[in-house]
């Protein structure tokens, strides 16, 4: 047997060896569990930090989109203003500075003055309600308004309310129907937050409805004998342009306004539905929405009648007087005719009054203006940019006035189609908008309208600058008349109108010697309508089509006899004259001079026109 010998240290140093591997392994265990749960910590934080940095992120744009809705909102609130601020403002004016009227004027003056006051009260109406909307938006935000519920006949409430839109249905040519049940409805609601939600609703559905469109007003009585929890069912649609779908959920959202590009043409307060679906909720109602993009929507309102459905503090003492019918409102009352004005003076009319197009979607406005300017003017009016500009092709008026925002078309865009078409670039444009910002102003200006007034604007500077704009043009005119040697931009205010005028001056000088060329034949050679050639050669040069062509030979002639061009009889054939007697009494009715003795006052000619 061979028996090793350890030295007695051994065991110790094996022993401690064997412990310190053992303590190496738990800590080299531990070390990497340790490192395995930071590592885990850490994507759990860097986990909850995106999160969070979404969660910001999302608030942020939340808080961006808030804001620019309320941007929105208060510039569309600030144009809802104004409107009706220019309505009373304008004709308390007028009224302060009218002079008392003189016998012959006294009716008009007192017609002129009762439509004065409708208007006036119309708006200032408009104005309570829309301050109204939004003291109770504020008081809905602070928990504080509060149901004031009376016993009454809900049916009889509510055709107050809807038949007294039946006038504006009539103006816009838009087909009402209304069906409720006969009899009476005994119910318990709010009187003044009832007229807020139909009013919102039945505007809502006239506003977005276009001429000729259909309206239908349904009321359902829901009764339950039962439970006493009876209800009414009011359904209103209409045929308008409907809302997408990806707008649905948001309509009813405060200050919410779908974007510009949808709903350019008709924007408002952007607290009406929103203020509605407030009210509805209040009422322990419900509101739903039907729409189908280009053919309608359908706004749905179930409410609660019976006493059980609202809490004793929510009632208060009902007396008749209590329930009343709803006031007519701003777009409800029946439009102003002017039957028994007296007629305008036979010898005015024969004076060819200048026309004027008022393009404005405000039947106040325009029926204001018309008054004020029908005395020195052609008034005709338009409700829409898309309207305007079809009339202004029909009639070729000596100026527009259109407000900036229209439905169908807007202000902006009727200007642009206005100056960049060659039959209408000449008619000047005053733009009237109640949005008073720098930016608008130049986004008008670009298009080309030749001024901007801002609402609330005064009736007087109005006039003023509508006259101006034209005395600038019949000065033009007559220097166009007086003038032999003229360029085309001399008479012109831009691009498009020199180009017509030098365009139709070289259409006659080419067939200048031809005496068969007549005004039908310039007609046809520069592609307009009688009607619309006639209309822009009267407003450039203050000429008829066949007096145009004559005296652009006139003008010929005359730089041809002070060129010492040929004998009279001669000039007169090569401007195509065939009667040289004739030419002469032109030619002197014209310059105030024969031809013989034309050229020999020193005058000079470049030989153009």
């Amino acid at each position: 047997l061979h028996f090793t010998i350890r030295p007695p240290w051994y065991r110790t140093y094996v022993a401690y060896t064997g412990y310190t591997v053992s303590l190496g392994m738990l800590l080299l265990g531990l070390v990497r569990w340790r490192s395995k749960r930071l590592r885990k910590e850490k994507e759990r934080l860097e986990r909850l930090v995106e999160e969070r940095t979404e969660e910001v992120r999302r608030q942020a744009e939340k808080l961006k989109e808030l804001d620019i809705m309320k941007s929105r909102f208060f510039a569309n609130i600030s144009h809802e203003f104004r409107t009706p601020l220019t309505l009373i403002l304008a004709p308390l004016e007028k009224l302060v500075r009218n002079k008392q009227p003189t016998v012959d004027t006294a009716q008009r003056s007192a017609q002129l003055s009762t439509k004065i006051a409708e208007i006036m009260y119309r708006n200032a109406s408009r104005l309570l309600r829309l301050i109204n909307q939004l003291l109770d938006l504020s008081k809905l935000e602070a928990d504080k308004l509060q149901l004031e519920t009376k016993k009454g006949d809900i049916l009889r409430f509510t055709k107050g309310i809807v038949y007294s839109f039946s006038s504006l249905a009539d103006s816009k040519n838009i087909d009402f129907q209304v069906n409720m049940p006969k009899g009476a409805i005994e119910a318990y609601f709010d009187t003044e937050k009832l007229e807020n939600i139909l009013y919102n609703i039945l505007s809502n559905a006239f506003k977005f409805t276009p001429e000729g469109g259909k309206v239908v007003f349904n009321l359902i009585h829901l009764p339950n004998i039962a439970s006493r929890e009876d209800q009414i069912k009011i359904k209103v649609s209409d045929t308008g342009k409907g809302i997408p779908p990806s707008l649905k959920e948001r309509i009813f959202e405060r200050f919410y306004q779908v974007d510009d590009s949808y709903t350019r043409e008709q924007e408002g307060s952007g607290i009406g539905l929103a203020l509605t679906k407030e009210l509805v909720d209040l009422h322990r109602g419900k509101i739903s929405l039907e729409s189908n993009e280009g053919k309608g929507t359908v706004f749905t309102i179930v409410l609660p009648i019976g006493e059980s459905a609202f809490v004793p503090e929510e009632s208060i003492a009902t007396t008749e007087d209590d329930i009343r019918l709803a006031v007519q409102t701003e777009d409800t009352f029946i439009k102003s005719k002017h039957t028994g004005l007296p007629q305008k003076d036979p010898q005015e009319t024969e004076k060819q009054l200048p026309i004027i197009l008022v393009v404005e979607d405000n039947p106040d406005v325009r029926l204001y203006i018309k008054d004020t300017m029908e005395p020195h003017f052609e008034v005709k009016e338009a409700a829409n940019g898309k309207q305007g500009l079809k009339m202004t092709l029909a009639a070729i008026p000596d100026l527009v006035i259109t407000d900036l925002m229209m439905p169908e078309m807007d202000g902006v865009e009727l200007c642009h189609m206005l100056k960049h078409n060659e039959i209408t670039s000449h008619i000047p444009v005053v733009m009237l908008t109640a949005r008073a910002n720098v930016a608008k102003r130049l986004e008008g200006l670009q298009t080309g309208a030749d001024d901007y007034i801002t609402k609330p604007f005064n009736m007087d500077e109005l006039v003023v600058r509508v006259n101006n704009l034209i005395e600038q043009r019949k000065k033009l005119r007559e220097r166009f008349g007086r003038e032999v040697t003229l360029k085309p931009r001399d008479v012109t205010i831009n691009d498009r109108d020199e180009e017509f005028l030098g365009r139709a001056i070289g259409i006659i000088e080419e067939n200048i010697s031809d005496s068969d060329f007549t005004s039908q034949s310039f007609q046809r050679a520069i592609g307009l309508s009688r009607m619309q050639l006639h209309r822009k050669l009267k407003s450039l040069t203050g000429q008829s089509t066949g007096g145009f062509v004559r005296l652009i030979r006139l003008k010929r002639a005359a730089q041809l006899l002070e060129q010492k061009g040929g004998t009279i009889s001669e000039v007169a054939y090569m401007v195509g004259f065939t009667d040289p007697s004739y030419f002469t009494k032109c030619f002197k009715a014209q310059f105030g001079i024969s031809p013989s003795n034309y050229g020999h006052d020193g005058k000079e000619s470049d030989g153009r026109i």
